[in-house]
């Protein structure tokens, strides 16, 4: 599985490459077994994310991204204590209990329904993946309580972005590290638009050590040619995309909260962002 992906956005062709790998396709074979078994699944996992959570336009970036972090950072520290902020209910944070042994597998979300399909989840994959109701903005954990935190697509559904990177602060071990995800709407008609995701990044780095500065600077990356886009994937393949919906539905909801509907669907990049926590 010796694959380097990339921080920062992801271009297509390292997009393509990444779904041909065998790093993918052991997810793929894991996650389709998890979507078989069907106990323990709330009716919100199949409206959040369809029949299938991995194949999700950004997804098939963002799960492989996170992992191969987690997967390097494990190899020179064993037995570590992750915690998946904002989770939801998906195939993930399972999986990663069955790859790292030794792993403590943490995850929180606002959604209190989750409780009961986390625990019926570990009785069928005989796992001890711990959920707990938080917000990301007032987390109850110890602090330094972490070696590992990460963030996939949540920081878009959510404000007081300074409030939760000082919570990852505080929860975050010296020397741990956050891996952090989040969409970048180009045309500025979703979240995160242009500039707020700059002032995203610069809050971040108030508080931790990006390890790729060249990713964090949004302007440089955004100008690469043949970024990974949400209008892109819909060539690929439409079905990747996850608006079911009548498209008026979304550019009123996009003219309400934005000033504008753009075009649809909505022209989006994803940024993944791995970061450390600097000792003192």
């Amino acid at each position: 599985m010796n694959l380097v992906i990339p921080d920062g956005i992801p271009l297509e062709k390292d997009y393509r490459t990444l779904l041909l790998s065998e790093l993918f396709q052991t997810m793929e074979d894991f996650s389709d077994r998890f979507i078989l078994t069907r106990r323990g699944r709330p009716a919100s996992y199949k409206y959040r994310w369809g029949a299938d959570p991995l194949h999700h336009w950004s997804r098939q970036w963002e799960y492989p991204f996170v992992y191969e972090k987690i997967g390097g950072f494990a190899s020179k520290n064993p037995g570590l204590s992750i915690l998946d902020a904002g989770s939801g209910f998906t195939f993930f944070p399972f999986y990663l209990a069955s790859q790292f042994e030794g792993a403590k597998i943490y995850c929180c979300d606002n959604n209190r329904t989750l409780a009961k399909a986390f625990h019926q989840r570990n009785r069928i994959n005989c796992s001890d993946v711990h959920f707990s109701m938080a917000d990301l903005k007032s987390l109850n954990y110890e602090s330094e309580q972490f070696d590992m935190i990460y963030c996939i697509s949540v920081l878009e559904h959510t404000d007081g972005y300074d409030q939760v990177v000082r919570e990852f602060h505080r929860i975050l071990k010296p020397g741990g590290q956050l891996v952090v995800t989040f969409d970048i709407s180009l045309d500025g008609a979703r979240d995160i638009p242009v500039a707020e995701a700059i002032t995203l990044v610069e809050s971040f780095t108030q508080y931790f050590r990006i390890s790729n500065e060249r990713a964090a600077d949004i302007n440089t990356q955004i100008a690469q040619p043949d970024i990974l886009t949400s209008l892109l994937v819909k060539t690929i393949d439409a079905s990747l995309l996850p608006w079911k919906f009548p498209k008026w539905m979304y550019k009123v909801k996009s003219l309400f909260e934005h000033g504008h509907a753009g075009i649809w669907p909505p022209n989006l990049t994803i940024c993944c962002l791995c970061l450390k926590k600097v000792s003192g």
